[in-house]
């Protein structure tokens, strides 16, 4: 017996078998999950069919009890906020914001796991041993699975996800006098939300959270297809409201000048070690916060264990074992050997080995650095070296400044791709493409010129 129906039988709830697991099912799906929910929510007036109980101002578990023990779950109930009077939707869609009923099934879903590995469906079917669950554990499991599977595609971008699908239903609730009926959503309403933005992509982004937000509570998505969306997705792109950032580079001769003011004896603890994760992000070409920050030393040979980021030092090679990158799920391990003979104030093996010797095995490495202060340090210290735009530099472009680095030193377009872990021509966008773009006529007058008879 599911956690809520016990609640719910404890409480005094008499109803029993197939409209016991109706109210559990529905109340699941409508955001509540346990019996704190249903007594935070105070004050209801339940609707048609029950005129005689009038405005209640006792709370809604008491009167929940009375409904269920009464007369049965009754689809098309209207059951509102005292506070929202003319708000009214049908019980199906309790009045509850469907942003908060979307998070809470996002920490529902949290717990849902199915232990799958090396396994066929027939065998991961009893591995889950459905049939010993009761009827209202199952329906339970089933609601969590569907909600599991939807939000696997996103396993990292569910708190983008929440920001995006609140900024919708904040606008809808404010302008759009949709408070409690912000999703499925209107036509008008997000032409008018399309005004807030400059940058058609990330207008196309938050429609794609608004569209996962109407999958996760099941209803229509049909608003969000309408061609009038895409007209406004055209206006925000021809109003060129967004400039896109110039590329910036941060490259090798950058690097060390960070270095060589990070080890003056003037400077800041913080400073240093900045220096070091900046010297770490263009070494191994990362995208700082997610693969630099995590860094956790460990022995060589040693399981990273599940950890994000391990690195190890092994004689003549540095080498960094991620559990995941952005288009690598399975993880990677990247190898670095001494690059002295180019450049030794920068050689991973003789600069960062030591450094990263020096902390205890399974210390994580820049545990006293977050994404943003490594980024107000970087601004800062490119303030100090009077580097234009220093404000404009992300953390970002030490990976962009190896690509054009290696690209400068005559590396193939394929070596770049290997260094960089690029699958796809996107990594095109880390190159100087002028550089890239002279290089390629001058080669091709090369090659014209060699075809001349004389």
């Amino acid at each position: 017996m599911g956690t809520l129906q016990l609640d719910l039988v404890e409480a005094g709830c008499t109803a029993t078998g197939e409209r016991l697991v109706l109210l559990t099912l529905f109340l699941h799906k409508n955001g509540f999950y346990d019996i704190l929910d249903l007594v935070r929510a105070r004050d209801v007036e339940l609707m048609p069919g029950f005129d005689d109980l009038g405005l209640v101002e006792a709370s809604f578990v008491k009167y929940l009890w009375s409904f269920v023990n009464e007369n049965g779950f009754v689809p098309g109930v209207v059951v509102v906020p005292v506070v929202e009077t003319a708000a009214r939707a049908p019980i199906a869609d309790l009045v509850v914001a469907p942003g908060k009923r979307v998070e809470k099934m996002l920490q529902a879903s949290a717990g849902h796991t199915s232990e799958v590995s090396d396994l066929g469906p027939r065998q991961a079917l009893k591995r889950a041993r459905l049939e010993e669950l009761s009827e209202v554990d199952r329906g339970l499991w089933l609601e969590s699975a569907r909600v599991a599977a939807i939000l696997g595609s996103i396993p990292r971008s569910k708190a983008s996800f929440v920001s995006g699908l609140r900024s919708y239903t904040t606008f809808a609730r404010m302008f759009g006098c949709m408070r409690g009926r912000e999703l499925p959503p209107t036509v008008k309403v997000l032409l008018a939300w399309s005004e807030l933005f400059q940058s058609a992509g990330t207008f196309g982004n938050y429609i794609g959270h608004v569209r996962l937000g109407c999958q996760l509570l099941e209803v229509s998505c049909e608003a969000l297809t309408d061609p009038l969306v895409g007209r406004a997705k055209a206006s925000i792109a021809k109003r060129r409201a967004f400039t896109p950032r110039k590329p910036l580079f941060l490259g090798q001769s950058r690097v060390r000048d960070i270095l060589a003011l990070g080890r003056l004896e003037t400077s800041s603890q913080l400073l240093f070690h900045a220096s070091m994760l900046f010297l770490t992000a263009y070494v191994f070409l990362l995208r700082l916060p997610s693969e630099a920050l995590p860094i956790v030393r460990v022995g060589v040979g040693v399981s990273p264990d599940g950890k994000q980021a391990s690195v190890s030092c092994d004689g003549d090679s540095l080498v960094l074992v991620l559990d995941r990158r952005k288009n690598r799920l399975h993880g990677s391990t990247l190898v670095r050997k001494c690059w002295c003979t180019q450049c030794s104030l920068t050689c991973p093996v003789h600069v960062l080995g030591p450094y990263f010797e020096s902390f205890p095995l399974g210390k994580p490495v820049f545990a006293g650095i977050s994404a943003a202060c490594a980024l107000s340090t970087l601004r800062t210290v490119l303030m100090m070296l009077q580097v234009p735009d220093a404000g404009l530099y992300r953390t970002h472009d030490f990976r962009r400044g190896h690509a054009r680095d290696l690209q400068l030193g005559g590396a193939t377009l394929g070596e770049i791709l290997a260094a960089g872990q690029w699958s796809s021509p996107a990594f095109l966008k880390y190159l100087d493409m002028m550089q890239l773009e002279t290089e390629a006529v001058v080669e091709a007058h090369l090659d014209e010129s060699d075809d001349e008879p004389f």
